[in-house]
């Protein structure tokens, strides 16, 4: 029962992001941007969510192997945003190597291994994430804004960020293992809902704080 409750009330969750940033009129500014693709991403993917595995009850693997090229994308694009300094050959380095692992990823994509190919997207993209949130931190201290960083917006951004796949990477490395051999995965995968419903929250109050 509560895995359920938490579940819808995460993709509900989803959405607010998104509507707090169209409703502020924070799209009028063109530095707010950043963040756009992404909490487009999550609304979308909580709409799909929503109707297609909880009211179609349609297999959700094809969305995931979408779902992680276009969440890698928005990734990419808030941090080469935010991270004004860094090595030139950082981001197409980062970029080339998730292209090769993405394309290695549907070799695993198959209905019994597909957690598999899910696994070792978010794998990558956790290194990504927090390899950025270093950067972005470097680039904090470099700026001496430290003292008022608590008013940035993407301060809640990179944490929420950061939290979420740090939470989450020994999940969706065992997800598979879990997955098939039936060990109470709903159980485990709680864990995701909860840490979901924690980004999500956080990235509305970053949402918020945005000027």
């Amino acid at each position: 029962m509560i895995y359920y409750v938490l579940l819808y009330v995460t993709l509900l969750t989803g959405l607010f992001p998104l509507i707090m940033f169209i409703g502020k009129g924070n799209h009028l500014n063109k530095q707010n941007n950043y963040v756009l693709p992404l909490i487009l991403l999550i609304a979308v993917s909580s709409i799909y969510e929503y109707v297609v595995s909880g009211v179609l009850k349609i297999s959700v693997i094809p969305w995931y192997q979408i779902h992680s090229l276009l969440e890698f994308l928005a990734l990419y694009y808030l941090f080469i945003k935010l991270i004004v300094q860094r090595p030139k050959w950082f981001f197409l380095t980062f970029l080339g190597l998730f292209l090769l692992i993405y394309v290695y990823s549907f070799f695993c994509l198959e209905e019994d291994s597909a957690f598999l190919a899910k696994s070792i997207n978010k794998s990558f993209l956790t290194l990504f994430i927090m390899w950025c949130s270093f950067l972005w931190v470097k680039q904090i201290f470099d700026q001496k804004t430290i003292l008022s960083l608590y008013k940035e917006s993407s301060l809640y951004v990179v944490m929420g960020l950061f939290f979420y796949y740090s939470t989450t990477i020994s999940l969706f490395m065992l997800s598979s293992y879990i997955y098939n051999n039936d060990i109470y995965f709903n159980d485990y995968w709680l864990v995701n809902i909860i840490a979901s419903l924690i980004l999500r929250i956080i990235l509305s109050i970053g949402v918020w704080k945005m000027k």
